[in-house]
């Protein structure tokens, strides 16, 4: 995990790029399925939500996530520490990307009941994603850059 400000940097940076791949890929294959398009939908909508994404993720994920982590993982479950911080991460994250995403797509018409939908199925998501993939895989890449004599 970070230990200093750039390292908390790099790890987001990071963290942001492997999350916005995992959920624009996830919400362009809901919507027109898997083909060479949805690849280009793909790339074009990364990087918008990119863009968006980090320094949402600076705000939320290096500063909220962390304190409420702190605040409600109890002493005796220290271990599970980085599970508090995916979980509150995802828990702020899900709603203020999937509006600001739908802001960006155009869907100033988009319904609250449809947005609601739309975050369920990211929050389904993005929760497995975070926890068992995106967040070992981030700091397995980040301990290489780190330390990569070991």
């Amino acid at each position: 995990m970070p230990e200093t400000k750039k390292e908390q940097f790099v790890f987001t940076l990071i963290m942001a790029f492997v999350m916005v791949s995992f959920m624009a890929s996830y919400n362009v294959i809901l919507r027109i399925g898997i083909s060479y398009q949805s690849f280009l939908v793909i790339l074009q909508k990364g990087i918008k939500e990119y863009i968006c994404a980090v320094p949402i993720a600076f705000l939320f994920s290096s500063i909220a996530s962390l304190a409420l982590a702190k605040n409600y993982c109890p002493q005796k479950q220290m271990k599970f520490f980085t599970i508090y911080i995916s979980f509150f991460t995802v828990m702020l994250m899900v709603p203020i990307m999937t509006t600001i995403v739908a802001l960006l797509d155009g869907f100033y018409s988009l319904s609250l009941i449809d947005l609601l939908g739309r975050m369920k199925n990211n929050f389904i998501f993005a929760l497995p994603i975070q926890i068992f993939i995106a967040g070992p895989l981030v700091r397995f890449i980040f301990s290489y850059i780190r330390e990569p004599n070991r």
